[in-house]
């Protein structure tokens, strides 16, 4: 959690629940979920945490649609490979603002 202090004082710190233990001193937006968790339900492999973790930012932030996200996301990821990742990403998309911070399990 060294980069806390990189982050504005309205910002958003997004990080692993099952992992974070004891959060830092912020005063912004905390939001919670255990995208590992998540990625070995929804395809059996924790590799695919990441991809949980960028539908929960673009949840959270609204960065981009979900539908460009999707679209990328199909795009960048090796063959044969799409159908867990897009399966990972919705779950990530499914993080709901009033989940932050307490993500159900």
């Amino acid at each position: 959690m060294g980069y806390v202090k990189n982050l504005r004082r309205d910002g958003i710190l997004i990080y692993e629940s099952d992992k974070v233990t004891t959060l830092p001193a912020f005063y912004g937006t905390k939001v919670g979920a255990p995208f590992t968790r998540w990625a070995q339900e929804e395809t059996g492999r924790i590799q695919a945490a990441n991809v949980v973790a960028l539908g929960a930012v673009v949840a959270v932030t609204g960065i981009v649609s979900a539908e460009s996200l999707q679209r990328a996301v199909a795009e960048a990821v090796p063959a044969g490979t799409q159908e867990a990742n897009l399966r990972a990403l919705a779950r990530g998309l499914a993080l709901e603002p009033a989940q932050e911070g307490n993500a159900p399990s």
